[in-house]
């Protein structure tokens, strides 16, 4: 596990501040980043696209003196002669680990993690399209307990939804075992359907905690039947 410090960074309760920075703004984040000498000691994530360099840092942008901490989560472009091309800044303010950043397979990945009510998580992949870094891909996971008065039995249930926002189809599951049961009772149900249209997000006006990605009409009920909310 990556220190504080690090992009593998946590948000209990988060306050943005403003998700869609300005140029002048993001210059002033690029102005935070460590040299290239001095960057390794930041954890910083680091990875290829494209075949171009990019990275994904938090820093503390609070200027010296005041006291505070204003950290600012930095995605950019490694120029040559350790330059950076900024790409987005996200501002939070309250630090827990719930946030991760992954850059690999050609593509930028924000996780974001909870616990209500279960065990869930987000992530969201960006793919670079039209000369931007475009959301393209929804994994969403989630874990919970549900009861059944009727019968008094208890069900861990694990729910899975993977979203491809270029194809708009989904594939969804949902897995219902049996706890404290005598005998293995498992159920298991996976569909592919469609998803709603959404127009092109880019990753300097993402909000990853305030996401409203419903975009699903269909879902599994208790019974593992398809269901579709969407329709009258």
């Amino acid at each position: 596990m990556l220190a504080c410090r690090a992009i593998l960074l946590c948000v209990t309760t988060v306050l943005l501040w403003s998700n869609i920075a300005t140029a002048q703004e993001y210059d002033w984040a690029i102005a935070k980043i460590p040299s290239h000498k001095e960057i390794n000691d930041w954890n910083p994530v680091v990875g290829k696209i494209d075949g171009q360099q990019y990275l994904a840092i938090q820093l503390d942008t609070a200027d010296k003196g005041q006291g505070d901490f204003r950290p600012v989560l930095v995605f950019a472009r490694i120029k040559e002669g350790g330059t950076y091309e900024p790409l987005a800044a996200w501002r939070i303010e309250n630090l827990n680990l719930d946030l991760t950043v992954e850059i690999k397979n050609n593509s930028i990945y924000v996780r974001h993690d909870t616990a209500h009510h279960g065990v869930h998580s987000s992530t969201y992949q960006f793919k670079r399209r039209a000369e931007t870094f475009q959301l393209v891909g929804i994994e969403r996971d989630s874990t919970t307990n549900d009861y059944n008065e009727k019968t008094q039995r208890q069900f861990s249930v694990r729910s899975r939804e993977s979203l491809n926002l270029i194809t708009a189809k989904a594939i969804i599951s949902t897995q219902r075992t049996e706890m404290f049961a005598t005998r293995e009772n498992k159920k298991f149900a996976q569909k592919t359907v469609p998803v709603s249209e959404l127009p092109p997000i880019q990753l300097k006006q993402f909000d990853p905690y305030n996401f409203n990605g419903d975009l699903l009409c269909h879902h599994f009920d208790d019974n593992l039947r398809l269901i579709n909310s969407c329709k009258k």
